[in-house]
């Protein structure tokens, strides 16, 4: 990623047909990209972004070169099956972040800049419980009534901007083995 934006490659948009992108990407061995070609209606134009020798399907908008990323975050990977059904191949993806500037990054959430974050004074901890309380991991903290309409508001802005941008909603059950948070010291007993 350092060579790429360091080679200050341009990002080149390219249209054509729906027949000549599949044609193309029949030759590449491109499935996934067939995929998703399959999905768009017939007679619709298809665009393509182009940085060195990269090219992707795209609807863009992009920065004018790769020169103009100032910095970049890889700030986590997972697995994911293919569209979501565990008897398709496992996927790894890749999530990161880009900034203008080397200085950017501080606005990262503390645990991507490698920073452990600080424990809440006591004093703070009693307003913090008014919007909620850490429990058992992601999605699954207890949630008071202000921190749930303020999750509420959040989640609706979220899906909205994400239904106007063609995403679509996936939706999986939180699961989690109790020995884990045993092992991790996460799951904790009552006193008797």
């Amino acid at each position: 990623m350092h060579e790429i934006v360091a080679a200050n490659q341009r990002f080149e948009s390219s249209e054509t047909t729906l027949e000549e992108a599949r044609t193309r990407f029949e030759k590449a061995g491109e499935k996934y990209k067939l995929h998703f070609l399959s999905q768009i209606p017939p007679g619709t134009k298809v665009t393509y972004y182009r940085n060195g020798p990269f090219l992707d399907l795209c609807r863009g908008p992009h920065l004018a070169s790769t020169g103009e990323i100032g910095a970049f975050k890889l700030t986590h990977v997972a697995g994911a099956y293919w569209l979501g059904n565990e008897r398709n191949e496992m996927l790894q993806r890749i999530y990161g972040t880009a900034f203008p500037s080397a200085k950017e990054p501080r606005w990262l959430p503390r645990a991507h800049r490698g920073i452990a974050a600080p424990r809440p004074p006591p004093a703070r901890q009693g307003a913090r419980h008014l919007l909620g309380a850490r429990g058992g991991g992601s999605g699954t903290d207890p949630v008071a009534p202000k921190g749930g309409m303020v999750r509420h508001v959040m989640e609706e802005f979220w899906k909205q901007e994400h239904l106007k941008r063609g995403y679509h909603l996936v939706f999986t059950p939180h699961i989690a083995s109790e020995r884990l948070f045993e092992i991790s010291g996460h799951l904790r007993t009552m006193p008797t």
